[in-house]
């Protein structure tokens, strides 16, 4: 099992500024997020078994560490479209994150395969 979510022209925000924003523009981010990935995975079919989900993430310029990039939203808006279950089993077994520059097509890049210990 594997799938690809390609987010063009993305560049998210760093953990650094997320923390420092007001409660409303955090909730803003979530939503937008949320809104893009279901945009971009219009009709999911749920995964039924655990994953692990590897984030790259190619910046145009100044790239953010690795650990300051907020996968953690990302992976919230797979749930919410429908494409990771959210219950008490633990769908997601990994999650990694990784920094690159592409400065003529920055992106996010989602790949999503079959969790692997």
């Amino acid at each position: 099992m594997y799938q690809k979510i390609v987010l063009m022209d993305e560049r998210p925000q760093s953990w650094n500024r997320l923390k420092r924003m007001h409660w409303r523009d955090w909730q803003a981010e979530v939503d937008r997020i949320k809104w893009l990935l279901m945009a971009a995975v219009p009709h999911p079919a749920q995964l039924a078994c655990k994953v692990n989900i590897d984030y790259t993430v190619y910046f145009a310029k100044r790239p953010h560490d690795a650990d300051n990039i907020p996968a953690k939203l990302f992976t919230d808006g797979l749930i919410a479209c429908g494409l990771i279950a959210d219950d008490r089993r633990q769908f997601v077994g990994r999650v990694s994150t990784e920094a690159r520059i592409d400065r003529e097509h920055p992106r996010i890049e989602i790949e999503i395969t079959e969790y692997a210990p």
